[in-house]
Parts: C-alpha cells; structure tokens; sequence
C-alpha cells in the first residue's frame, strides 16, 4: 500500500511539473515600458515589383536562377529600435535602403547542401533616419518551389521576434520533441530486450519509425533552425528521411504480419537503398537537387504503402496475425499514411511552408495508438514471461518441499561438469525409519517428516551451499569453494541441533534422524559421480551406525 502512495504522490509531482513547463511555454510575461511596449509592424504586404505593380514576396514562381527585385516604402518615424526580422527561404538576397547596401546573405552551398539551404531566420538593423526612404530586397531564385520567398516580415525587436517565433512555433516543436523521446524510449527499451534475450524487436522499428517521422515533420517548425543556426544541415535530414522512411516501416510491418521473407519486400528495401545512394551520390556531383527528384521519393512512398497493404491482406487471409492487433496495425500506419498523402497533395497543390501540418497531427495519434498497442503487448509479454518462469519453477521445485528438485540436480550436476577448476563437498542425506511412518502412521504423517526433515537441511545448509530432494527420502546439499570443508563443519552443529529441538518441541511418534556422508569433489575431475557414489556410501555407514546406536 505504501509503495502504491508513493509512486501516485511521485507521478503527481511529475504531473504538476510537465503542467507548469507547458504553462511557461505558452504565458506571455505583460510588461510595461521598455522594448516591449513597441508593437510590431506588419512588412508583409505593400511591396512592389521593378514595374511598380503590388506583388506577394512568398511563393515566388522562379525560374531557377532568376532575379527578383521588390521595393517598399520605409517611413523612418517608425523605427524606433525596431529590425527588420523575416524567415527567407530556398532564396539568396541583398537588402538596400536606397542605394546603400546594409545586408546580404549568400551561404555556401553544393556539395551534400545541394542548390538550397531551406529556410533561415533572419534579423536586419536598420540604419537611423527620420524622412521615407526606399527599402528594397534583390534576390535570386534558388529552386523552383510554392516556399519560395520572405514569410514573417515585420519591423519589429529582434528580440521580441524571436520570443513570438518560438511561442508561435513551440507547440509544433513539442509534438515533434516529445515523439522523438518516445520513439527513442521504444528503441533503446527494445535493443535492451533483445540484448538480454527477450523478442522486442518490434518495438525496435517503431522506435525508429517514430523518430523518422518526428524528425522529418520537425523541419518547418523553425525551433531547430533557431537552436542550431544550420538550416542546410537540416535539410539534408529532412531528405533522408524521406528516402530512408519506408525500410524501417515495410520491416516492421513484414516482421508484425509474419513475411520477413517476402521477396517483394527485399526488392523493395533494395529499391530505396538505391533511391537513398543515388540522391546522396548524384546531389554532391552536381548532377542535381534532393528537389528535382523528390518525385522519385512520394512514388516510393506510394508503392511502399501498397506493399504494406498486400503484406497485411495476405497475413489476414493466411491467419498470420489476430484481428486485434491487425487493428491497432491497420489504425496506426492507416493515420499516418492518410494525413501523409494528404500533405504530399498540399506540396503539389501549393501549400504554406508548414507542409507537415497534417501530418504532424497524424504524428501525435500515431504515437498514441502504439503506445496503447505497446502497453498491451508489454503487459501481456510480462505475464508471459511469468507464467514461464512459474513453470520453469515448478519444473525445478520439488513441490512438497519447495527444495530443488532431481531435474534441476541434473542440470546442476552438468553444470559442475562443465567446470575446469574449484571444488565442492558433497553432502548425501536420507530420513531415517520413513517407511515404518508411511506404514504405521499413514502418508499424511510420512510427508510431515519429509517436510521436518527438509526445513532443516535447508536452514542447516542454506547459507552455504544449495540443498536439492533427490528422491523420497533422499536429499543431497552441495556446498562450493574452497572453504567447503569449514563451512560444512560449521553447518554440522547445527544440523545436529535442529534435528533435536524439533524431536523435542513437535514430539513427533517416530523421532527425526537424518543420516548423512560427505565426499570432496575437485571440478578438475570432469566426473562428479565417483564423488557422489562416496558420499552416498558413507551415508549408509552412517545409517547402519545409528542403527547400531538405537538397537
């Protein structure tokens, strides 16, 4: 009861914890005075082309390679200690106010960046000046895509801006952390199952899809670009993600359907390995970008889903698998395929840069339905485990006792055989007279003087050796090391004890006699039976002397 208190208070501060950190991330601190009382101004709109005419600066159409030029007229009054803070994307640029150069950004590219560096945060410091002046950007187009352009213009702090960026962002950031830990959770929780024997693997893949997935939806939420200041890199990511994804779920889900063997499936991991090789050769030979062949990646995607449909029709119709867990299958890869293909319709249509909008939806209950799924299957894998250790128990465990039992003097006697140096005493004890109690007495009396006669073998030897019931009223104790011999002499006061403070408390009808022989077993032998043949022999001797003895 006191354990269960303690875990609820335990995951109640857990609770409270996670609770307040969301509150943290998502309650703006009102300050009066100060950088924050100026609000930002809105530079989204307003701009005009080298025409004249009003044009959009996001979703620039391209060619590849073409220059952009976009004015928009700058009332110096409204500066302040204001910035002029953006998000540019797949786009190289100067910006001028009038003439005069006061930024550009031209990153190095090519190579594994391929032509484009993604989308990056940028914070330009306007100079001082009261009158209207021209504020122009000059660009050059660097892929031909719908997130092509400036989003998030303002004049604003810089500060501020990014504190509005991150809130902004920061739930989209957190979906993606937070099944990233999970999936994280589920490899390494597997990839230790397996390393100590279990069958996790399973939960290996979904650790890895689950990171796969939060990786590659994390990309347009702009956290990272914040945190790590390299957007290309991320990009890069993001590509091979796209190319890498269906391996780990087509194995999961022949492993889960009972197909690892299907040739289809091997064809297939074949096929995105190449896909994987020939962008990641091709983009840094120059001979295009990850963007020119992101076709290739939605087909693969496209027929990776089909394969995944036949695996899981055929192991129905094959009875491979049960339709509960074919359900949690069918409703989680079903998700995640549903809001992925309606994101990749979005990329073809024309969509915002969050092109991963859906699909991170997707993400989260994904993440759900598996966790429900791999509860169960834990739960139901532990009681598995402990239904087989209960029978492996009972196979080794003499029931009337709870002694080892012969079975498990076997495996141990191969044990000592397979030893190359130590040593050991053997120890063979038999109950004295237990037939005349079966005979006079009955076998309820009888199995009270086996159980008398266990209790104190083992709380004799217990604590140095292992105590076995060989036979009905056999036992045999093995005590290891090589102090064997000074221990046993310890034990044998008191083996001798007990025997007598149970004849005298219990006054049993036939007093308990145990009569037992030792014999020293070196493991260098390879032969414990000459051993046990001695001790076995010097049991009787002293089962014919206490016979003497009474007689």
């Amino acid at each position: 009861m006191l354990k269960k208190i303690h875990i609820i208070s335990a995951a109640t501060v857990g609770f409270l914890l996670t609770v307040l950190f969301l509150l943290a991330l998502t309650l703006q601190l009102k300050v009066t005075g100060g950088v924050f009382e100026s609000e930002a101004v809105d530079c989204s709109t307003g701009w005009l082309d080298e025409q004249g005419n009003e044009t959009a600066v996001y979703g620039i159409p391209g060619p590849v390679g073409s220059t952009v030029v976009f004015s928009h007229a700058l009332d110096g009054s409204m500066l302040g200690n204001k910035s002029l803070c953006f998000v540019s994307h797949n786009i190289v640029f100067s910006v001028y106010v009038d003439d005069m150069l006061i930024y550009d950004f031209y990153p190095e590219l090519g190579g594994y960046y391929g032509k484009s560096y993604g989308n990056y945060i940028h914070m330009v410091e306007l100079p001082e000046f009261s009158d209207t002046r021209t504020l122009s950007v000059k660009g050059t187009v660097l892929i031909v895509g719908g997130t092509t352009g400036f989003e998030y213009m303002t004049l604003q702090n810089s500060g501020e801006f990014i504190k509005e960026l991150t809130r902004e962002n920061m739930w989209k950031f957190s979906v993606c952390l937070l099944t990233f830990a999970f999936g994280a959770i589920l490899f390494f929780f597997g990839l230790v199952e397996n390393i100590r024997g279990g069958d996790a693997a399973e939960t290996v893949y979904l650790g890895v899809i689950t990171m796969m997935l939060s990786l590659w939806t994390n990309s347009s939420t702009l956290l990272l670009q914040i945190f790590t200041g390299n957007s290309a890199t991320l990009r890069i990511i993001d590509y091979a993600v796209l190319c890498l994804l269906p391996i780990p779920v087509l194995i999961f889900v022949a492993s889960f359907t009972k197909n690892r063997k299907n040739k289809l499936l091997h064809l297939f991991i074949a096929l995105s390995t190449a896909n994987f090789l020939c962008q990641f050769i091709g983009v840094p030979l120059g001979l295009f970008d990850y963007t020119d062949i992101t076709f290739i990646d939605h087909i693969m995607l496209v027929l990776g889903l089909l394969l995944i449909t036949y695996l899981i029709v055929k192991a129905i119709r094959e009875k491979l698998i049960d339709r509960s867990q074919c359900s949690y299958l069918i409703g989680a890869l079903g998700v995640i395929a549903f809001t992925g293909m309606t994101d990749m319709v979005r990329y073809y249509m024309g969509r915002s840069v969050d092109s991963y909008f859906v699909t991170r939806i997707g993400l989260v209950l994904f993440v759900a339905i598996l966790t429900v799924y791999e509860f169960g299957q834990f739960v139901t894998g532990r009681m598995k485990l402990r239904e087989n250790e209960l029978m492996k128990r009972l196979a080794m465990e003499d029931t009337l006792t709870g002694l080892s039992n012969r079975t498990a003097f076997v495996f141990y006697e191969k044990d000592l055989q397979s030893r190359h140096e130590g040593k050991c005493l053997f120890i063979h004890l038999d109950i004295n007279c237990l037939k005349k109690v079966n005979d006079t007495y009955g076998h309820a009396e009888g199995d009270k003087h086996i159980i008398s006669a266990a209790n104190v073998i083992k709380n004799s030897f217990g604590e140095y050796g292992r105590s076995f019931r060989v036979g009905g009223d056999e036992f045999f104790v093995v005590i290891e090391g090589k102090d064997c011999q000074e221990n046993y002499a310890r034990t044998l006061e008191k083996f001798k004890a007990l025997q007598t403070e149970y004849n005298e408390r219990e006054d049993p009808p036939v007093h308990l006699c145990i009569a037992h022989g030792t014999a020293e077993y070196d493991c260098s032998d390879g032969n414990p039976e000459e051993a046990e043949k001695l001790a076995d022999s010097r049991m009787y001797e002293d089962k014919r002397s206490i016979k003497a003895t009474e007689a």
